[in-house]
């Protein structure tokens, strides 16, 4: 289903004008989403992306939004005004000051649960996405919302891959209401949960396991050697990685889907930033082999990246993850090593 040209904007405004999200409007959080070529791949597929729209007003240049955002975007209402046309609206979301979360159910997620997921009560806004196959749906934050502290902290709860709950993101409103006949031959999933409370602890308590498989799951040739000379310092550099990476990291959606190419992507954006933490160590004489950065890519992707059945495949005879970082380590050092003899 294509996206109109132009966003309802009397349906905006009813949006706009719910009083959690009225106060949101006032912060130059506020861009375009629009799909771009993907310059990780040759395979002419596009990922979404949200523009520096004021380099789009001022220089007639399309390039992504960056933090600070305050440098890149608008507010609502400028926003609107700077455009006679806009196909959708973009907002950088930050659940802990906004108030609000966004459930965005995936176009592969199976109708019985999708069905059941619209009709949990509290919403204050449902929409179709971009591809108007998948959905959105706003709540406010869920009374229970720090009763699980480390899912608060995180920027997506996705434990699984059909349905993820979004704290720290962006997201592409589109004002397109949900056809009301979508689902008239569907029945809501039986054992879906029915109350938002109710959805946040599933998907919180699924992401807390999740991580503590992962964490269980690592094999003794990845545990770390006592004499890895990045031991002492593993966790304070993949944290500091992990938090520069992430505003640049895409999204599945990007990728229309696709799973592993998206985890590719965020295993290469990790790397990028992994280098850039890695030289302040060895500025005091910290050495980083390259098993030591296999290890700490790995760590960092498995902190990061949604847990699913194929994870738990081994490919050379280590877990997929782990091997999927040894790949990215070992190109770029092949790729550096060739450019500098």
């Amino acid at each position: 289903m294509d996206q109109p040209e132009n966003i309802d904007r009397q349906a905006l405004m009813l949006f706009r004008s719910h009083p959690l999200i009225a106060p949101l409007t006032q912060d130059e959080r506020w861009t375009v989403s629009t799909w771009v070529d993907d310059p990780d791949t040759d395979d002419g597929k596009k990922r979404k992306i949200p523009l520096d729209i004021r380099a789009v007003l001022e220089h007639s240049v399309a390039r992504g939004a960056k933090k600070p955002y305050s440098e890149t975007c608008l507010t609502l209402d400028k926003l609107l005004s700077s455009f006679t046309t806009l196909p959708n609206v973009a907002f950088f979301l930050k659940a802990h000051i906004d108030g609000i979360i966004v459930l965005d159910i995936e176009p592969r997620c199976p109708p019985e649960t999708t069905l059941a997921l619209l009709r949990i009560p509290g919403a204050i806004h449902q929409e179709l996405s971009m591809s108007g196959c998948g959905y959105h749906i706003v709540f406010p934050l869920p009374p229970n919302f720090q009763a699980y502290p480390e899912a608060a902290k995180k920027r997506v709860i996705c434990p699984g891959d059909t349905f993820e709950i979004l704290v720290e993101h962006w997201v592409t409103f589109t004002a397109r209401p949900i056809p009301s006949d979508r689902f008239a031959d569907v029945n809501p999933a039986p054992n879906a949960p029915t109350t938002l409370e109710e959805l946040w602890t599933q998907m919180a308590e699924a992401d807390s396991r999740r991580q503590t498989a992962s964490s269980v799951g690592l094999t003794a040739e990845i545990a770390w050697p006592r004499d890895d000379p990045m031991s002492p310092y593993a966790e304070a550099v993949v944290g500091d990685a992990v938090r520069n990476a992430t505003p640049r990291m895409k999204t599945p959606q990007d990728f229309r889907g696709d799973l592993s190419r998206w985890e590719f992507s965020v295993l290469a954006t990790l790397y990028g930033a992994l280098q850039t933490v890695i030289t302040r160590y060895q500025a005091f004489g910290v050495a980083c082999p390259p098993s030591s950065q296999v290890r700490l890519l790995h760590l960092a992707a498995i902190s990061v990246l949604p847990h699913r059945l194929k994870h738990n495949e081994l490919r050379n005879g280590q877990p997929y993850l782990f091997e999927r970082a040894r790949a990215i380590v070992d190109a770029r050092l092949a790729s550096k090593s060739q450019t500098t003899t």
